[in-house]
């Protein structure tokens, strides 16, 4: 009886020896060093954006850009792609308002992007944007998507102050903020010249008087 008991206290330390519990594993890249040539052949698209939006869902991020440049690939001004949710997944971490070049994939029709591909900041892209070259300019029209008020700052700013400038309603007339100077803040001088915007377009906006602040119902009209 002993002899039996101690065969089972020895299987069950080999048994438990040998166990090893499921653990969750963070994202492994294999280490290659691709050329320019490569990360150019190996993308569905290329294009040169800065953030304007990220939505989260259970495990993906939902990432908007607007969209500069591309150099491969059906781009949008306005472009989307997903990521995702945390680097545990391989997902990379974009930033708000912040330049990148991005190289995606294209998974079920949708572009996506991973931490183990070549996507990185405008900042750190120089050899890369020095192959790319010239480059064309993404198809559609840049989309509002963010509410605007003074002290916001972005490239949607820039957009709105564009759309001012060109279409009669002028930030300033010289110095930044002005016609080919667009800023990417918004000051007093961009309330003013939106609220004129607003005032001249109150029947189509619904509403009583301009205010100056960029919201659903101005992004609206600018996006149709």
């Amino acid at each position: 009886m002993k002899k039996t008991l101690l065969s089972l206290v020895i299987i069950t330390g080999i048994l438990g020896a040998l166990y090893v519990p499921s653990t969750a594993h963070a994202c492994s890249c294999i280490a290659v060093v691709y050329t320019e040539e490569q990360k150019l052949e190996n993308a569905g698209a290329v294009f040169l954006g800065i953030v304007t939006k990220i939505e989260t869902t259970e495990n993906v991020n939902t990432v908007t850009f607007s969209a500069t440049k591309s150099w491969k690939g059906a781009v949008q001004m306005t472009q989307t792609l997903t990521t995702p949710k945390d680097s545990a997944g391989c997902g990379f971490n974009f930033e708000m308002d912040k330049e990148y070049l991005v190289y995606t994939n294209k998974q079920e029709g949708k572009y996506s992007v991973n931490l183990c591909g070549s996507t990185n900041l405008s900042s750190n892209s120089a050899e890369s944007l020095t192959f790319l070259g010239e480059g064309k300019t993404p198809s559609g029209k840049s989309m509002f998507v963010k509410n605007l008020g003074v002290g916001s700052r972005g490239e949607e700013v820039r957009m709105l102050q564009q759309f001012l400038n060109t279409n009669g309603y002028i930030v300033t007339t010289t110095g930044p903020g002005s016609k080919g100077m667009e800023t990417t803040y918004f000051g007093q001088a961009t309330k003013n010249a939106l609220m004129k915007f607003q005032e001249a377009k109150k029947i189509e906006l619904g509403i009583k008087q301009g205010t100056g602040y960029f919201g659903q119902l101005t992004r609206a009209l600018l996006n149709k």
